[in-house]
């Protein structure tokens, strides 16, 4: 208990008194720091065990020692194992030398400011070499603080998967464009022509450098993961925000006549939004380019009015051919409004319903009779057309916008139907080199 009073002498001078007594036991201070036993636990299980492992056996003897110094410890110690040079990759590359029974490292010469260095599993794939007819790939993003990805390349083999390279990968330094791409087809060259590395299926989520590797390289059908494609469509139809993929309707409808090139949403597309991050172009249809008549006006209603059929799309053809177009003038609508429903990007009642039909779609396949048409033609019209009309049934232009510039127009429907290959893949997912 504190307790401080003033008074006031008599010589005129203020006299402060303070009185301070301890009416309860202060709790015992102790060490904090690592009991010399600790740490020759930490010591002796270092190279085989886990640190959430020693942290038990630990805190078994010493209650005080907490599990960050636990794991902080066996971090230091474990250095001795793995650590050859200050710098990360020259200390990968002198530790894989010690292990050359097992590991080849791939002798890659990467550009200027980007750091690489490959190596496979030598007692695996030399074994499996013609006999991998599935793959998969995928990459561990950040792995540290110094920028550095790690890629893997796993084989598919009798129902089980096999590891059969590694690929650290820095392009931090690089100003060099697509320096990732050209560096992983360094790798993927690597292992088709010395270790014979041939797939007929390429597993892979949506990376465009991925893909664009692997179409340089291989000449394998590539097939997008099943959890990453639904992953990636959940999201987009979850966002509240109308501006969506540049959508070019004439094109949809030189393709499939169905598709009413009018419908297509009001407001400003966003050039940015594209899945994979790159804007591929899409194929043409017959190497002609369909676009509406060059001397028309088009006028539309913002997307949050009720727009009659009079007033939606009014077009007046010009004879004159020097007249000029004039732009239409739309806009983004207000977000505000977005929110009080009177316009949605996909309704929550219709996003499981369109997922659904992505998953039916890309099982599809001519080999399995009875689900749709026997042909990977035929599979993709009955797939488009089921797409498109519930979005026109549903309103939903944005949607349909979307869907179709990323995963229905010819160049992005390969990427992840499985009709589109003779052979029913045995993977939907990569999730077997994600658990790897």
């Amino acid at each position: 208990m504190l307790r401080v009073s003033s008074l006031n002498g008599d010589d005129g001078q203020r006299k402060i008194s303070i009185s301070l007594r301890h009416l309860d036991s202060h709790v015992p201070y102790y060490d904090v720091g690592m009991p010399p036993e600790a740490a020759a636990i930490i010591r002796d299980g270092v190279e085989w065990s886990t640190p959430v492992q020693l942290v038990g056996k630990v805190q078994a003897l010493f209650p005080h020692v907490s599990a960050t110094q636990v794991h902080s410890a066996w971090a230091t110690m474990s250095e001795i194992l793995w650590k050859r040079d200050e710098l990360q990759l020259p200390s990968a590359q002198a530790l894989l030398k010690e292990l050359e029974d097992d590991i080849d490292v791939l002798d890659i010469h990467p550009a200027d400011g980007v750091q690489q260095l490959a190596f496979v599993m030598k007692k695996i794939i030399q074994p499996l070499r013609g006999k991998v007819v599935e793959i998969g790939t995928d990459a561990t993003y950040g792995t540290n603080s110094k920028h550095l990805e790690l890629y893997t390349v796993l084989g598919e083999h009798d129902n089980a998967g096999f590891l059969l390279s590694y690929c650290l990968l820095s392009t931090a330094e690089s100003i060099d464009i697509r320096k990732r791409k050209a560096a992983l087809e360094a790798w993927a060259q690597k292992l088709r022509d010395t270790y014979g590395v041939i797939p007929v299926l390429f597993h892979v989520d949506k990376d465009m450098a991925e893909i664009g590797m692997i179409r340089s390289v291989w000449n394998a059908k590539i097939q997008l993961c099943l959890w990453h494609l639904k992953r990636a469509v959940c999201t987009r139809l979850d966002k509240r925000k109308l501006s969506t993929t540049p959508y070019q309707p004439h094109r949809a409808h030189a393709e499939y006549a169905f598709i009413d090139p009018n419908f297509k949403p009001s407001g400003r597309a966003d050039p940015t939004e594209y899945e994979g991050g790159i804007l591929e172009p899409p194929a043409l249809i017959g190497n002609q380019i369909p676009v509406p008549c060059p001397h028309a006006i088009t006028i539309k209603l913002p997307p949050t009015q009720t727009a009659s059929a009079a007033l939606t799309d009014i077009t007046n053809t010009l004879d004159n051919s020097s007249a000029t177009t004039a732009a239409p003038t739309n806009s983004e609508s207000d977000p505000d409004e977005e929110e009080n429903g009177k316009r949605a990007f996909c309704p929550p009642e219709c996003r499981e319903l369109i997922i659904t039909a992505m998953e039916n779609h890309l099982n599809a396949h001519p080999l399995i009779p009875g689900f749709c048409h026997p042909s990977p033609a035929g599979i993709r019209e009955w797939a488009v057309k089921q797409m498109y009309t519930y979005c026109f049934e549903n309103d939903l232009p944005e949607a349909w916008a979307y869907l179709w510039e990323n995963w229905y127009r010819r160049g992005r429907w390969e990427l992840w139907a499985q009709s589109e290959h003779p052979q029913i893949p045995r993977l939907k997912t990569t999730m077997m080199v994600e658990n790897q």
